[in-house]
């Protein structure tokens, strides 16, 4: 593992940078398909500069996101900044990057024969619905107006199913008899999950049916809400 994963104590992993970069990963996939989605389990650099952007903002949210016009407001007419410059900087990254991933999706979805899996089918439903809700408005406005759904969508499902999967990692490892448990459910699984090279994985619906992964992820969420 490279130095995005490991701590400088030997032997210790960040499990968080890890899970962040396997649910983000998941997330614009879902919506932008393999091609334009991200890849930042294999990307360590895009990794490190996605977190550093995303974490050094967190203590700072409250003011634009949830009160965007009365923060700039104050800023424009009391020249009085609720947050510092380079958190809308920060913002402004995550802005960008989203939006390339957005360009790509659209590229995509121009290609007759495009595989599969790299056809953006929840971004095409998502530009289509509100390209409706939103007639006469110009093409860049709605890119903009789509662009920024989609990273609501990002930062709600990437950053909540990481620190919980850090924490469901966090107390399968203090209760071993759990995690054996929960593992011999996971093997009794047709086929079995194997390394990502198989050409098979389970059936969604029967992994969403496992009773005892179904207790885990529930109790991991009432423990740390």
């Amino acid at each position: 593992l490279e130095s995005t994963f490991a701590e400088s104590e030997k032997g210790v992993l960040n499990i968080y940078a890890l899970l962040s970069a396997t649910t983000m990963d998941i997330v614009t996939c879902f919506i932008f398909g393999l091609k334009a989605g991200s890849n930042l389990i294999d990307d360590r650099k895009q990794l490190a500069w996605f977190l550093e952007l995303y974490n050094s903002r967190r203590s700072y949210n409250f003011w634009p996101q949830e009160f965007p016009r009365f923060t700039s407001f104050v800023e424009k007419w009391l020249g009085y900044r609720l947050t510092p410059k380079w958190v809308d900087e920060a913002n402004g990254e995550i802005e960008k990057w989203t939006a390339s991933m957005c360009d790509d999706a659209g590229a995509v979805s121009t290609v007759g024969d495009a595989r599969t899996e790299d056809r953006p089918v929840v971004y095409q439903q998502l530009q289509n619905s509100m390209a409706k809700a939103t007639k006469g408005v110009g093409d860049d406005t709605l890119q903009t107006q789509i662009a920024s759904e989609v990273l609501d969508h990002l930062a709600a499902g990437f950053d909540t199913s990481g620190i919980t999967l850090v924490y469901v990692v966090h107390e399968l490892s203090r209760h071993l008899e759990v995690q054996a448990r929960l593992r011999a459910e996971l093997l009794g699984l047709s086929p079995q999950p194997v390394p990502s090279s198989a050409p098979k994985l389970p059936d969604a619906k029967t992994v969403d049916n496992l009773p005892f992964l179904h207790a885990v992820i529930w109790e991991t969420l009432r423990l740390h809400s």
